[in-house]
């Protein structure tokens, strides 16, 4: 259970179907909350058949089947992580990073916007997912083009190495503005 929510994993089955809807029954009894069906959804893997999924939606009187959704915030089903499932990732990033572009910021405020909210944004997808490292490079690429000056898409000189600036301060640099796409920091 999270946030409100219940996942309930199960065998594709008659039986099964069965079993559940007796718990929810139960779980509606012993504390007066009813399942909201309207918003409730069933997820099939992908060698489940079609007469089958049928019987299993008709036995939890559950209408609506998940397909390519989220849930909070995060895909249900990763395929081929190169698939571009996380692309949103970075193309939030770039969002980010282009609404700032406007403004002439001093080093100091790009780096508060840069640690606020770009790495923010990558966070929760990274606690539970490895991302692709074009992702990662996309994220650092538009960052780096933002701490330096320039517009998200167009490049100004970059007066050092980015994996030198971003070092940390204990490993006696600058320790700013952030380590996104360097898999040896966390």
């Amino acid at each position: 259970m999270f946030a409100g929510d219940c996942l309930a994993f199960t065998q594709a089955t008659r039986r099964s179907a069965h079993r559940l809807a007796l718990i929810l029954e139960d779980y509606h009894k012993g504390s007066g909350q009813l399942v909201n069906r309207g918003k409730s959804a069933v997820f099939f893997s992908a060698n489940c058949g079609d007469e089958v999924k049928l019987y299993v939606m008709e036995g939890l009187q559950i209408t609506n089947e998940a397909l390519g959704e989220k849930y909070l915030g995060l895909p249900i089903t990763v395929g081929k992580v190169s698939d571009g499932t996380f692309s949103y990732v970075a193309d939030r990033v770039r969002s980010f990073a282009n609404g700032w572009s406007e403004r002439d910021l001093s080093c100091a405020a790009r780096e508060v916007l840069i640690k606020a909210n770009a790495q923010a944004v990558p966070t929760y997808p990274m606690s539970c997912f490895k991302l692709p490292a074009d992702v990662c490079k996309r994220m650092t690429s538009y960052i780096s083009n933002y701490w330096w000056g320039s517009a998200v898409d167009s490049h100004k000189i970059h007066w050092q190495r980015w994996t030198k600036i971003t070092s940390t301060k204990t490993e006696g640099d600058q320790g700013h503005p952030c380590h996104l796409g360097d898999p040896g920091r966390a």
